[in-house]
Parts: structure tokens; C-alpha cells; sequence
């Protein structure tokens, strides 16, 4: 990322899109006041995504996804409060992560561990990743020891993007679980890269 960069021209970021990039261009995910939406032009439909960005314009005549890829961020549902994002930045410092292809490798190689998905009950519903078992936040601290009765059983979380995920395995860590993972991106990265989804 390039947080407080003023570009003159996408072709900093972007060589060739044609873009225009016009203002500070970052990514603070904090939702601190002040910050506003950016709209891309992306397939040729405009979308909204949560960049928390102040004064930035990024227009394109056919980025699509590649936009993304190069920022090396995913589209979140919503802001996050700026509390709320420092104790997610706490916890992570505090536990083990790995990004979507990582997991996927593992469960590829015959690596054993359960997959835990922590998010509400429905979205859980809604759809999740295959194999997923659901032990949502709100009970995960009280319901992981019948669950999981051995904690050194490995372990790895996700929720939406891994916010949730990530407070959740550090409570864990706390409760003498050794093998704790929170899965970067979520379901929202691993639905964004086509994967299967089960319902």
C-alpha cells in the first residue's frame, strides 16, 4: 500500500489502466471521521467499497479486479471503528496468521486440522467454506472445550475477513489452546477467488 502518496496520474500504480488517481491514496480500514467510499469503475459497473480514503477519486474505464490485486486489499462490507480496528491490530501481533493459499496447500498436502468458521450463525448459513464446522464468536470461549476437549488439536479461523477471527484465536491462545490459526481475508477473500462454496 501506499498510504499518503499523492499521485498525479493511476499510471504511478497502475501503468497503462488510464486511470486517474487525484488526492492522498491509502488504506486505513479505520472508518475515523472524515473518511468517505471510493467509487471504481470496475466491468463497467460502479461499485462502492470500503477504502477508508479521504479526497481520492480513482476512475477507470476496465480495471476490474486487477485493482485489488494491486492495492493488495479486498472489499470489506463495512467500516470498522477505529477502537474496534486497534484491538484487532493488538491480538494479531499476539497470534499466528495465514493467507487463503496457505490453508488451501495444507488441506491439499493432508494436513489435519478443523476448520472453524466464527461468524454468526447466519452467515454460517448462508454459505461457507467446505468442511467448515461453526462455532460462532459470540460462544466460542464458552462452547470450544466440549468442541474440542484436546488443546493441541490445530485449529484454524476465519470469519468475514479476519477481524473476528483473530480475537477469537487469541482468546483461544489464552484458554491453553497451542495450535490456533486466523485465516487473513475470510470468507469474503475466498468467495472473491471463485473457490467453491457449500451451502
Amino acid at each position: 500500500m501506499v498510504p499518503g502518496v499523492v499521485c498525479q496520474s493511476a499510471d504511478v500504480l497502475f501503468p497503462g489502466s488510464g486511470a486517474e488517481v487525484i488526492g492522498d491514496c491509502g488504506f486505513a480500514g479505520t472508518g475515523a471521521a472524515g473518511d468517505s467510499d471510493q467509487q471504481l469503475w470496475s466491468g463497467h459497473q460502479w461499485a462502492t467499497f470500503g477504502f477508508c480514503c479521504s479526497g481520492v477519486t480513482l476512475t477507470s474505464g476496465g480495471l476490474g479486479g486487477e485493482i485489488f490485486s494491486l492495492l493488495g486489499v479486498g472489499r470489506m462490507a463495512k467500516s470498522h471503528g477505529a477502537k474496534f480496528v486497534e484491538i484487532v491490530d493488538r491480538a494479531r501481533r499476539e497470534i499466528r496468521e495465514c493467507t487463503i493459499e496457505e490453508m488451501r496447500a495444507r488441506r491439499a498436502a493432508g494436513d489435519e486440522f478443523l476448520l472453524l468458521d466464527v461468524r454468526e450463525e447466519s452467515e454460517y448459513a448462508a454459505g461457507r467454506i467446505p468442511g467448515a464446522r461453526h462455532l460462532g464468536k459470540g460462544v466460542i470461549e464458552r462452547d470450544i472445550e466440549e468442541v474440542v476437549p484436546d488443546p493441541a488439536t490445530p485449529l484454524v479461523l476465519y470469519c468475514g475477513g479476519g477481524y473476528r477471527s483473530a480475537l477469537a484465536a487469541l482468546n483461544l491462545q489464552l484458554m491453553g489452546y497451542t495450535s490456533v490459526i486466523s485465516m487473513d481475508g475470510g470468507f469474503r477473500g475466498w468467495k472473491d477467488r471463485g473457490l467453491e462454496i457449500e451451502v
